[in-house]
């Protein structure tokens, strides 16, 4: 038995001493060196390797570049020491079908003509309306351009509907037309109104005479100031600005022998104090009698206002 024993080892000895120790293997460097040798042993300090030379040297794996690490990779006892310095694989991407897009024309609106000019505004509604809107704006501008320079608005309207925006501008740049005093046709009861001459608080009639025919000798007074319509527009604002000292209740020294004579179509009315002045009219503190009263004339009325002495 011993005998068998120890011919199974000489042929085992004979058999090492005729295999190769192992084959020498080639791995690039991330330096560009490569490194050949037989692989020895490997750790997490990197891989232990015998030169040609005989020589033992051992190399960091991250020495070792990426094509060498995964060659490394297939030996199954070096594997997991540098699993993690392994490069995920990229998958190859599926190539997907292209989906086949149906385009369906949406419907629009027939673009107009690009030759068709002007014209081509009032071939619709819309343009017309436009229009008629326009027209519409150039005749009430032509209205009040009319009465704020005191013309006929016919005529200027008229004028508007031929030549338009021209007209108004024309018409603006002309002065203010002033009528020629006249007796305005008026019924008899405004008429009779009309000759009527309001006293002022405290006047009597027989005063009130005298005061319109001076005394021989009379003391001569300054010229009375005259606002006519068409030189001035009568509004609240006029009053608050030209007439403020009337409209105190207590009448300073400018205003206090000053009486305001009001020619209007409702007749003449004299008196030296505003009672208010409202948006559209005003009120004037007149004396009837021994009684006083207000008279309220509108501005539209008034055709002039005479600012005198109440002795003049």
């Amino acid at each position: 038995m011993s005998r068998w024993l120890w011919m199974g080892w000489v042929a085992a000895g004979l058999v090492g001493l005729w295999l190769p120790q192992g084959r020498a293997e080639t791995f690039r460097l991330t330096d560009g060196q490569e490194l050949t040798g037989k692989v020895i042993s490997a750790d997490a300090q990197g891989l232990v390797m015998q030169k040609e030379d005989g020589s033992f040297v051992r190399t960091p794996w991250n020495k070792f570049t990426d094509q060498a690490l995964k060659e490394l990779a297939k030996r199954k006892d070096v594997r997991k020491y540098i699993e993690a310095l392994l490069e995920p694989e990229e998958e190859e991407p599926q190539k997907q079908v292209a989906r086949e897009i149906k385009y369906r024309e949406p419907p629009r609106l027939p673009r107009p003509d690009p030759q068709a000019g002007l014209g081509a505004i009032f071939s619709g509604s819309i343009g017309l309306v436009f229009l008629v809107l326009l027209y519409a704006a150039n005749l009430y501008a032509a209205y009040e351009v009319a009465l704020f320079r005191n013309y006929p608005w016919l005529l200027v309207c008229g004028l508007a509907l031929i030549l338009p925006v021209a007209t108004q501008v024309v018409f603006l740049c002309m002065p203010t037309r002033v009528p020629a005093a006249e007796a305005p046709a008026v019924s008899p009861a405004v008429e009779a109104a009309a000759t009527q001459v309001y006293h002022l608080p405290g006047q009597s009639a027989a005063a009130e005479a005298e005061a319109v025919t001076p005394a021989p000798g009379a003391p001569a007074h300054a010229p009375p100031q005259i606002y006519v319509r068409g030189q001035y527009t009568f509004n609240r604002r006029f009053f608050e600005t030209k007439l403020a000292g009337f409209m105190k209740a207590v009448p300073g020294e400018a205003e206090r022998d000053m009486v305001m004579e009001v020619h209007s179509l409702r007749g003449t009315v004299v008196s030296n104090r505003i009672a208010r002045v409202m948006p559209n009219e005003v009120s004037f503190l007149v004396q009837k009698g021994t009684a006083s009263d207000e008279i309220i004339i509108p501005f539209t009325e008034i055709r002039e206002i005479r600012v005198r002495h109440k002795d003049a």
